[in-house]
């Protein structure tokens, strides 16, 4: 059963058969993904997950319906393939940087409700030495 790519973009939505899931490895599929948010436009910040109306992503196993095939572009992995590698490695790389910036903000937001002292504790114990910082 084939693997089936879905991203959503509220008006649009575009599909892409990615093939048997047990014949690509999770790098390759990783790939075809990024090259798909690429070629579909998606935005490298992952906000869209707290704003499911507008935007989406999914994988299916099987053909999507065919009420959902008829209205969506269908791509194809050499679709895919042609997408510029320098737009995909930036988008990657704007995502990984959104990622840790969303890190650090929910950690400062945590940080900034604890009593002084626990904050204290917590900043002394990652001072500590053996302890890995950035």
């Amino acid at each position: 059963m084939d693997a089936w790519l879905i991203i959503r973009q509220a008006p649009s939505v575009w599909v892409c058969n990615l093939g048997d899931p047990g014949a690509l490895g999770d790098e390759p599929r990783e790939l075809l993904i990024n090259r798909m948010r690429v070629a579909t436009g998606f935005p490298p910040v992952d906000d869209w997950l707290s704003d499911a109306a507008t935007r989406s992503v999914a994988m299916t196993f099987g053909e999507p319906h065919p009420t959902l095939m008829a209205a969506a572009t269908v791509l194809t992995v050499d679709d895919l393939t042609k997408v510029d590698p320098a737009a995909v490695a930036a988008h990657a790389q704007a995502r990984a940087e959104a990622a840790r910036q969303a890190q650090i903000d929910a950690a400062q937001t945590v940080l900034a409700q604890l009593h002084p002292d626990d904050l204290a504790a917590v900043v002394a114990a990652a001072q500590a030495p053996g302890k890995v910082t950035p």
